[in-house]
């Protein structure tokens, strides 16, 4: 008995190796793909304030500040990317253990969960993006009476920094509804 309850935990945790190991790779390789397109990466974030902005630049006024952009950028886009091979992973290895009618609930339930969260990323991407960049920018005056003018000359760092929290946030969002459905349907919740 004891043999045996020994062979299963350790092919247990060499399931768990062999998919964290698969997810560390592909990690790896979204990242190193996404870092040495970096330049496009920053104006594919940029393209919605570009154009909606008089100013076709970002600064960055800091020495590693540019390249710690990258960095940071190539690390969201590996994250964004590789999440629903997360979860892919995590089914696979708890999808022996369930039954049929588990496996296909589970299954609907993370491919939904993955399809909202990009849906709502594109959404976030072109349509609150342009509006949000709109509004901001319209608190920059050109040409006062004093011939004084504010204009944005905005920092690499903190604009990616807020495309990021912003698709977080509102990807985020858009789960709670699926998570209200799902935690009622588990007794989580009552509606009375």
């Amino acid at each position: 008995m004891v043999n045996r309850m020994k062979i299963s935990l350790l092919y247990h945790v060499n399931e768990v190796r062999l998919r964290l190991l698969y997810l560390l790779a592909s990690f790896t390789a979204t990242f190193l793909v996404s870092y040495l397109y970096g330049e496009e990466l920053i104006y594919f974030l940029a393209e919605p304030l570009i154009r909606h902005s008089f100013t076709q630049r970002l600064i960055y006024t800091g020495l590693s500040e540019g390249f710690l952009m990258y960095i940071k950028s190539s690390f969201f886009i590996a994250v964004f990317f590789v999440v629903p091979l997360l979860f892919y992973q995590g089914w696979l290895f708890l999808s022996p253990g369930s039954t049929k009618n588990e496996r296909q609930q589970i299954g609907s339930l993370m491919t939904l969960f993955c399809g909202l969260f990009y849906v709502s990323s594109f959404l976030t991407y072109s349509l609150i993006f342009p509006l949000a960049w709109k509004f901001l920018l319209g608190f920059q005056t050109v040409g006062l009476s004093a011939g004084f003018s504010v204009q944005l000359e905005a920092r690499v760092s903190e604009y990616v920094a807020l495309v990021i929290r912003m698709i977080l946030l509102f990807g985020s969002a858009s789960q709670f509804p699926l998570l209200i459905m799902v935690l009622y349907r588990l007794g989580g919740l009552s509606m009375s």
